[in-house]
């Protein structure tokens, strides 16, 4: 069950930002009607897998659930040109180093300080790694849309 529900966790977190474009470009009607098909199949399936598998019914059912995300990525697809793999590969690698450093952490000291200093470690590590790999991507975003916003309050700070 741990499984499938991490590949659930996984797979959403490609999926969600792309049903959100699916909204954001009006295609609302569609997203209700991928919800209501994902909603009634749930509700159809469930009981029956509970009953022949037990509690991993409810994650076949989920992980099942959870491959239909390939349809909304070849909607979103022929509305706009979306490279799921670029967009998910330098997060993907920070993360899987965060997590060996973690595991690195974890194997050194395994009581309650030990767990928040590899967490804190962990990250520090991601961030770090996450700004310097993607700077060239980021920075421009930050002065287009954040900057205007902290200059803005800034000047409303000092009229007080």
């Amino acid at each position: 069950s741990l499984y499938l529900f991490s590949f659930n966790a996984v797979w959403a977190a490609i999926v969600v930002p792309l049903i959100n474009t699916l909204n954001a470009t009006g295609r609302v009607k569609t997203t209700l009607k991928i919800m209501l098909g994902l909603t009634i199949t749930t509700w159809v399936l469930t009981p029956l897998f509970v009953f022949r598998f037990g509690y991993n019914g409810v994650a076949m059912v989920s992980a099942l659930l959870a491959l239909t995300g390939f349809l909304v990525v070849f909607i979103v697809k022929k509305i706009i040109p979306v490279d799921i793999l670029k967009s998910i590969f330098k997060p993907a690698i920070i993360s899987l180093g965060m997590g060996v450093l973690i595991f690195f952490f974890l194997g050194l000291r395994s009581d309650l300080l030990g767990i928040l200093l590899a967490a804190f470690l962990g990250g520090l590590f991601y961030l770090a790694a996450a700004f310097f790999w993607t700077k060239e991507e980021v920075l421009p975003i930050f002065k287009k849309f954040l900057l205007p916003i902290f200059s803005q309050r800034l000047k409303s700070e000092s009229l007080k």
